[in-house]
């Protein structure tokens, strides 16, 4: 949504299909000309073509083995692997305890406990919280080999503590809600980086090189960090993010 505001309406709003079909060459330079950054450029991109792949189930003037994005070339994307350091959780902390919706608040947390990625924790359902058995269950999760699946997530007693507080929280607002972390429109909450959250990354010689408000996959990555430090073993570390096994 985000981005079709900020970028792909001001630029093609105005222009039918069929006319992004005619004129593929002016999409791909135009894919080329983004200043964000290249994921977000791909991404873009993608969105145009899901979009008129979904226009064809119903409109059959659109040409099914045309795309207005298929000139695109796409840019080089790599994972980022952010994290925080150590000492910087202490001040994270405090910057969490600040919040004032304890919706957030727990989402935070938990995403940090869990290691989960952000969008897919966001959409947890209250029926799959299995506190009585020390799981809980992320639907249509992503992974590497491009299948979705659910995965079940162990839960440790500080996560089920949170989990706990944002449930109550969940039907504070909603008593019939389904999402554990509903948003106070409707549905669950879609942002993460309009909390006050933030970390510092630093490069080798501890110099600050970034500045990250978008905490989501950093707090992944930040899971992933403390496993290594622990002694986790890497298979089980796999596990317990929910990457499902070849």
């Amino acid at each position: 949504e985000r981005l079709h505001k900020k970028i792909l309406s001001p630029k093609w709003g105005k222009k039918s299909l069929l006319w992004l079909i005619d004129h593929a060459r002016e999409v791909k330079a135009w894919h080329k000309s983004l200043k964000e950054t290249p994921v977000q450029a791909n991404k873009c991109a993608k969105l145009i073509g899901q979009v008129y792949r979904h226009a064809t189930k119903e409109n059959h003037q659109l040409p099914r083995d045309k795309n207005p994005a298929e000139l695109v070339k796409y840019n080089a994307e790599s994972p980022r692997e952010a994290a925080m350091d150590f000492n910087q959780f202490p001040a994270w902390r405090k910057q969490l305890d600040k919040i004032p919706s304890d919706t957030r608040r727990c989402f935070h947390a938990l995403n940090l406990l869990s290691g989960s990625r952000p969008m897919e924790l966001a959409r947890l359902l209250i029926e799959d919280v299995h506190l009585d058995n020390h799981y809980f269950i992320l639907r249509k999760t992503k992974s590497k080999s491009g299948t979705v699946t659910d995965i079940n997530v162990v839960t440790s007693t500080e996560i089920e503590k949170w989990l706990r507080l944002a449930i109550d929280a969940a039907r504070m607002l909603n008593p019939h809600g389904v999402y554990v972390f509903p948003s106070t429109r409707r549905g669950h909450i879609k942002r993460f980086d309009n909390d006050g959250l933030n970390h510092n990354v630093k490069d080798d010689d501890g110099k600050v090189v970034e500045v990250h408000n978008d905490c989501g996959m950093v707090l992944r990555g930040s899971w992933r960090t403390v496993a290594l430090d622990r002694g986790v073993d890497e298979l089980q570390a796999h596990f317990l993010l929910g990457h499902a096994p070849p």
